[in-house]
């Protein structure tokens, strides 16, 4: 089951957050990241998991990791001016939230092959 998946069917999302999980969730081959930024996402995503096995929410979870997602960011737009910021951040929350999500569930972490699958192939 893929990351994507997961995270559709794990929780009842607002409508605005739903379209957004849909929207970047695309049909299985094809990449939401750049080949280049899965390793800081998926950095991101194993500190989010950290951090959710101590949290009671998923909002306190987003915000106890605001920092290592803000990092991340950074990374994969790394001074490119022809990236767009809200889709990357939008990325970016959506990983850093699949990791909250799945560690609030009990889920171990996906591995890096399942988190490439799923973000980057």
């Amino acid at each position: 089951m893929s990351i994507c998946s997961r995270t559709l069917g794990a929780q009842a999302l607002p409508a605005a957050s739903l379209a957004l999980v849909f929207a970047l969730c695309p049909p299985s081959g094809q990449a939401l990241a750049a080949s280049s930024d899965c390793p800081a996402l998926f950095d991101l995503y194993r500190a989010c998991h950290s951090r959710g096995l101590e949290a009671d929410s998923n909002r306190s979870c987003l915000e106890e990791s605001a920092e290592d997602t803000a990092r991340a960011l950074a990374q994969c737009l790394g001074g490119n001016s022809r990236r767009n910021p809200r889709a990357a951040h939008a990325l970016a929350e959506l990983v850093c939230g699949t990791g909250c999500d799945d560690a609030l569930s009990r889920r171990q972490p996906a591995t890096r092959k399942e988190f490439t699958e799923a973000f980057c192939d």
